[in-house]
């Protein structure tokens, strides 16, 4: 019973729900394809579509953390009207296999499973082993009528623990292709992001708010200091 109520768990609270988000990502990698085909889309709307491509749960709260972190730089003056969207830190930082998939499906719980079950099968061999040799009557004249509760009991204790094992086997080779196939999709999502954004790196992007605010200075204490003297004499 207690080999079937894990089963029960591990399809419950892992392989289902680990199906879901891999379909998830499937559809969300297939409309940032769409996406990114589209270069000439501006930036206002390709940050609007992503919004309603990340809207449902898990990703809606891990995208709003991402697009919070990139920087829009203003267009030059003559440049158009095209503003430059940057990426600061790569996309892997938000979404994380860890925060995407091992949180959403337990997979630190369901990764020990199959080593449970084995327990589970052994414990329940020597559990059948002891009961029948108990049961058993060493008695020449209780021997032979003792004997068949001893072979039964030892059958259902290999049976039992033979079950166990091809529960941990099964259990083995499914979670390990799910979560295997969940962590290549968000490896994939990760750089469908980064191919979005240019990765506002280092000097380059040191060099280029420097230009932005040269041609546009900001205010001083000392300007606003002027500002405060010059009113008085404007009274007067």
């Amino acid at each position: 019973f207690a080999v079937i109520a894990f089963l029960v768990s591990y399809f419950k609270n892992y392989q289902w729900p680990a199906e879901k988000l891999g379909a998830a990502l499937d559809k969300i990698l297939g409309e940032i394809k769409s996406a990114r085909f589209r270069h000439d889309t501006p930036a206002d709307e390709l940050k609007k579509e992503l919004d309603g491509i990340f809207s449902a749960s898990p990703f809606k709260n891990l995208w709003a953390e991402y697009s919070a972190s990139l920087h829009t730089l203003q267009p030059r003056l003559g440049g158009g009207n095209d503003k430059t969207v940057l990426a600061t830190v790569p996309a892997e930082v938000f979404f994380s296999k860890e925060s995407m998939i091992d949180v959403r499906v337990n997979a630190d719980f369901y990764r020990h499973l199959p080593g449970i079950l084995t327990g589970i099968g052994i414990i329940g061999t020597f559990s059948g082993l002891v009961w029948g040799l108990h049961e058993f009557r060493p008695d020449p004249s209780e021997a032979l009528s003792s004997l068949p509760l001893l072979l039964q009991e030892v059958t259902s204790a290999f049976i039992g623990s033979g079950f166990a094992i091809l529960a941990a086997i099964f259990v083995t080779y499914k979670e390990k292709s799910i979560l295997n196939r969940c962590y290549r999709l968000v490896e994939e999502l990760d750089k469908e992001i980064d191919s979005l954004y240019d990765m506002a790196a280092g000097e380059e992007y040191l060099a280029r708010s420097v230009k932005i605010s040269e041609k546009h200075p900001p205010v001083t204490i000392d300007d606003l200091s002027g500002l405060m003297n010059a009113l008085p004499e404007r009274k007067a």
